[in-house]
């Protein structure tokens, strides 16, 4: 059930600009680039402006856009949360990555591979897919040497 008084705004992840910053937030300050997600029983994310909690909000890397910062929220934190605050994922282990194509998927190649942990993975479209050592353009970084 969704608390709160309709109509609503809707949304929860978001990336922009920090307007503003109340008072003991330290992490950030007017112009920041952001990205993040609103309080679990909030929403609004897809108003002009939003206030959200210091702690659900991350510097945004000046690579990424804010339309491509804004789908990180959701998929990167799910897929930490199951490698490595769950799945307790280090450096030199192996983990093999099924559905590596979705959001998620795609999120846990690169966790894994930043850690030092990657084994291997497995896309709806491995099979049709022999790339003989090409990189696929519809999903760079997720199979340097792939063969299929």
């Amino acid at each position: 059930m969704v608390r709160g008084q309709f109509p609503r705004a809707m949304a929860r992840i978001f990336s922009g600009v920090v307007e503003s910053v109340g008072a003991g937030v330290t992490r950030f300050r007017a112009g920041d680039d952001v990205l993040g997600t609103t309080p679990l029983n909030t929403s609004g994310a897809f108003a002009e402006k939003l206030i959200t909690k210091e702690k659900l909000a991350v510097k945004k890397p000046a690579s990424l856009s804010y339309e491509d910062a804004a789908s990180l929220p959701i998929v990167g934190v799910t897929a930490w949360l199951a490698l490595v605050s769950k799945g307790h994922l280090r450096a030199g282990q192996r983990v093999f990555v099924n559905g590596a194509y979705g959001g998620v998927g795609q999120a846990a190649v690169y966790i894994a591979k930043a850690l030092g942990a990657f084994g291997g993975r497995t896309r709806w479209s491995d099979a049709p897919l022999r790339h003989k050592g090409d990189r696929c353009r519809s999903c760079p970084g997720l199979h340097e040497g792939h063969t299929g």
